[in-house]
């Protein structure tokens, strides 16, 4: 199974104050994965995925960034990546403001 795992920006937080390196994440809950066609290419996959991010954007803000996986069975813990983050649009925004 493929499947796309959805990535926003951390919120910097250090332990003491939010003054920490804002860093991409996995999003949290049922929509920070979507699983993919299998019979699609690896190409025609990413587009898929970047195309439900973009259909989430009015109910989970912040995605940015994906990652695809691999999983040798429906458990997404199995997965292994198989690209690095890719942004959703043609680059990655900078960071809101805290």
């Amino acid at each position: 199974m493929v499947f796309a795992e959805f990535q926003g920006w951390s919120t910097g937080w250090n332990g003491k104050d939010f003054s920490g390196p804002r860093t991409m994440i996995p999003i949290c809950g049922s929509d920070g994965t979507f699983r993919c066609d299998n019979r699609k290419s690896l190409v025609n996959q990413i587009a898929e995925a970047r195309k439900r991010a973009e259909a989430l954007q009015n109910v989970v803000s912040g995605i940015v960034g994906l990652r695809m996986f691999r999983s040798p069975s429906w458990r997404l813990t199995e997965g292994k990546p198989i690209t690095e983050i890719l942004p959703i649009g043609e680059t990655f925004p900078e960071p809101p403001a805290l």
